[in-house]
C-alpha cells in the first residue's frame, strides 16, 4: 500500500511540475560555496593525486525543484549536493561508493581526450 501511495505522490508531483510552468529555484549559500570550491580546485590541492589527468568529475542535473550536483574526486571520494540545501557527503568512504567513484574517474580519463576545455560554469536550469 505504501508503495502505491508513493508512486501516486510521485506521479502527481510530476504532473504538477509540468503545469506549474516557469518554476525557478534559488540556490542556498552552502551549495554555491561547495560548487565554487569544486570548480576552482587545482592540482596542488590533491597531493599525491595531483598528477592524474582528471582530478574530479562534476555532473549536474537540473530538476524542477533543484539542481543535483554529483562530485567525484580522483581519490575516490564522492558527494551529492542539492541546490536547495542538503546532500550526501562522503559516499566514497564506503567500499561500494569508492569502487563506483573510481570507475567513473577511469571513464572520465578515457573520454577526457575528446573533451574541450571550458571556462563556463553555468548551472542547469529546471
Amino acid at each position: 500500500m505504501k508503495k502505491v501511495l508513493l508512486t501516486m505522490a510521485s506521479i502527481l508531483s510530476m504532473i504538477a511540475s509540468v503545469f506549474a510552468g516557469g518554476n525557478e529555484y534559488k540556490t542556498v549559500e552552502i551549495y554555491d560555496s561547495m560548487r565554487n570550491q569544486v570548480l576552482n580546485l587545482n592540482s596542488s590541492q590533491f597531493g599525491e593525486f595531483g598528477n592524474k589527468p582528471v582530478l574530479c568529475v562534476l555532473m549536474e542535473t537540473g530538476y524542477p525543484e533543484a539542481v543535483a550536483t554529483l562530485v567525484v574526486v580522483t581519490d575516490g571520494s564522492a558527494s551529492i549536493y542539492f541546490s536547495n540545501g542538503g546532500g550526501i557527503i562522503g559516499a566514497g568512504e564506503h567500499l561500494q561508493g569508492k569502487k563506483h567513484s573510481l570507475t567513473l574517474m577511469e571513464i572520465a580519463k578515457d573520454v577526457s581526450v575528446q573533451q574541450t576545455a571550458s571556462s563556463a560554469m553555468i548551472q542547469p536550469v529546471p
